[in-house]
């Protein structure tokens, strides 16, 4: 349950993430916005549930899950690269690189676990 739950925080942080990047009109320092508020709310509740998440399946990382996570953790980074190619002129990259530089952080750092945590475990 706390796979999902971290998983579908990503997906809200990312998403809000992308949408701020490539809003049109930048916002002006300092001002107060409902996706400002919802996103730092989100990021505080990602970068805990990833401790947590840690913290709970460190032990039952195996080679398996390093493996596994390995083979995932391939993918998104060709994805992103593409996309910010496509996009360049359209994004706010003082926004986007340090977004996905924390998020990406969080995420690798925990998946080993949460995989760990989402397999059933092997018997034998």
């Amino acid at each position: 349950m706390v796979v999902l739950l971290e998983a579908g925080l990503l997906v809200i942080s990312v998403t809000l993430l992308l949408i701020a990047s490539t809003t049109p009109v930048p916002f002006k320092p300092g001002q107060l916005t409902w996706q400002g508020v919802v996103d730092v709310a989100t990021a505080f509740a990602v970068v805990i549930t990833g401790i947590g998440v840690t913290l709970k399946a460190g032990a039952l990382v195996d080679h398996e899950a390093r493996r596994l996570s390995y083979g995932i953790a391939t993918v998104p980074p060709a994805l992103l690269l593409l996309g910010m190619w496509l996009f360049q002129d359209r994004l706010r990259w003082n926004v986007l690189l340090p977004g996905l530089a924390w998020r990406s952080y969080v995420l690798l750092f925990s998946l080993p676990a949460a995989l760990a945590l989402w397999r059933p475990p092997r018997k034998g």
